[in-house]
């Protein structure tokens, strides 16, 4: 039987609009840009079968269909980063909203990762001129650049009163082999991006319930008087986080 030479391509670019399609909804929103590299690599393959496959007028055409799908998986991702977006935009003030001006919840029963006890306990004291509490994970993307700039601020702004807090969960508590492997796998992400503002790790979900972070990343800002004047999700709105904590020690 003869084939059909443009069957692959139709196969690929479909592929490539499906995933673009279930992107728009949301579904690859925990892979930081999976649907533009799956894009790209549909490309690639895309561009290597119509180098090697015969006959080559059908080029043009392969070629089209190919970058159809491409295109549909492209606008898909893009798409998706304005859902995204959006809905961080509007759980950020329904946070805010639920907890701005209240007091903060304590942080109890975590476990310093790259401090000791008392370095640890004076930071959650709450009694700086301002605490910047950031709830991170090392599977977490998004997480990484927040922490990163936090480093940079807090050094900046440490001796003006600035203490900044990071918390992070065991993934599987339960199991006392996966509590020291995350345990240690916490304290080498730490090293590794060189943070040095105190970080500690639990199994309370609770303390997680109380910040309303259901899953990081999350921030939050609280005053010396132990309340919580600004909460952030979204890189941006993390870093006009930080501009209200360098502004709370500079006054």
């Amino acid at each position: 039987m003869r084939r059909n030479i443009y069957t692959s391509p139709i196969l690929m670019a479909t592929t490539c609009a499906v995933v673009g399609a279930l992107a728009a909804l949301g579904k690859f929103n925990s892979i930081l840009n999976f649907p533009v590299i799956f894009a790209l690599i549909c490309l690639f393959f895309g561009l290597l079968s119509l180098w090697r496959e015969q006959p080559r007028r059908a080029i043009p055409a392969r070629a089209g269909i190919l970058l159809a799908g491409v295109l549909v998986a492209v606008g898909g991702w893009v798409y998706q980063g304005h859902q995204i977006e959006d809905r961080l935009a509007e759980r950020r003030l329904r946070v805010l909203e639920a907890i701005q001006g209240s007091a903060v919840p304590r942080l109890a029963g975590l476990e310093p990762l790259n401090t000791d006890r008392a370095t640890w306990d004076e930071a959650a004291s709450f009694t700086a001129r301002a605490t910047v509490i950031t709830f991170w994970a090392r599977w977490c993307s998004p997480c990484w650049k927040e922490m990163e700039e936090l480093e940079v601020l807090y050094q900046r702004h440490r001796d003006e009163g600035l203490r900044v807090l990071a918390v992070t969960r065991y993934d599987k508590p339960e199991d006392p082999g996966e509590r020291r492997s995350d345990f240690a796998k916490g304290r080498q992400f730490l090293e590794q991006r060189e943070i040095n503002y105190p970080a500690a790790i639990t199994d309370r979900d609770d303390i997680y319930r109380a910040y309303r972070v259901p899953s990081p990343p999350g921030m939050a800002l609280v005053d010396h008087e132990g309340r919580i004047v600004d909460f952030a999700i979204s890189l941006e709105s993390a870093r006009s986080l930080m501009q209200k904590a360098a502004a709370l020690v500079s006054m």
